[in-house]
């Protein structure tokens, strides 16, 4: 028994691998799309983000949201590290900013 659930944790693994590689892949065509939509666009302006913010009352004051029971719901610092890293080949850059 115990053999069999550490043959199905391997394969579970293997396919949960493949499917983050699948994720990440993009086909030539997408990627030049992209590209090109990048190119159009200035990734530098940060008008948007202002304007976001503008109205803005407060920043929430904990770095995340749990339950009454503790359960984590959400999570501030996650966000700034999918800011600071480079979007997925499959991703159109303006969402990721």
């Amino acid at each position: 028994m115990r053999n069999a659930a550490v043959l199905l944790a391997l394969v579970l693994a293997v396919v949960a691998a493949d499917k983050a590689a699948a994720q990440d892949a993009a086909s030539e065509a997408t990627r030049a799309i992209l590209a090109g939509s990048a190119a159009q666009f200035d990734l530098t302006d940060q008008g948007d983000f202002d304007a976001a913010l503008r109205g803005r009352i407060a920043r929430f004051p904990q770095s995340d949201i749990r339950t009454d029971e503790g359960r984590l719901v959400w999570r501030f610092v996650d966000e700034d590290m999918l800011r600071a890293a480079a979007p997925p080949p499959t991703v159109h850059p303006l969402l990721w900013r």
